[in-house]
């Protein structure tokens, strides 16, 4: 059985997004890929970071020098 799915990583554990088909405390073997647009935008964010309003952690530099 294969299912194609997407979920959340929250820092512990994957939230899949819409119901599973899956048995509780049973063993999966899973295979992660990047969303690809998510990718775009992480990349497209990085580029905009050094436009010099904000740095790559997203906080707003001090501009005054």
């Amino acid at each position: 059985m294969t299912q194609t799915l997407y979920a959340t990583y929250d820092g512990h554990v994957l939230i899949p997004e819409g119901k599973v088909d899956l048995l509780p405390n049973e063993r999966y073997l899973i295979r992660i890929e990047a969303d690809p647009d998510r990718e775009k935008n992480r990349l497209f964010g990085i580029w905009k970071d050094h436009d010099g309003t904000r740095n790559v952690n997203g906080y707003v530099r001090d501009l005054r020098g």
